[in-house]
């Protein structure tokens, strides 16, 4: 998942989240989070494979939880294939949970 068409998207989703949720966070779709407990704690994890990390990142910013991005460099997999897919309709189906998601919780859901 780390051509062109993966990067684009996820270009695309990051900034309609940034727009809607604010500037905080510039990696929403990342999907590797360290956090304390206490955020855990207070933030019960929800959703399914990538949109769980858009609304945690998304609800710890507005319960005022500080948020670091540590940049880091995703290789291509040695073995086996993407949970995201292939194609370009399995990334849109994916990007489709993505975008409600941040839908959601710029609604104040």
């Amino acid at each position: 998942a780390h051509g062109l068409m993966a990067r684009s998207l996820s270009w695309i989703i990051n900034r309609f989240a940034m727009l809607l949720l604010g500037g905080q966070v510039r990696d929403y779709t990342s999907g590797f989070i360290a956090a304390r407990a206490e955020v855990l704690q207070a933030i019960r994890l929800r959703g399914d494979y990538g949109e769980y990390c858009i609304d945690l990142l998304g609800r710890a910013t507005r319960q005022g939880f500080a948020v670091v991005e540590v940049p880091y460099i995703c290789t291509p997999r040695a073995s086996g294939e993407s949970k995201t897919g292939l194609t370009l309709w399995d990334y849109l189906v994916k990007g489709r949970q993505y975008v409600l998601t941040v839908w959601r919780l710029a609604r104040g859901r």
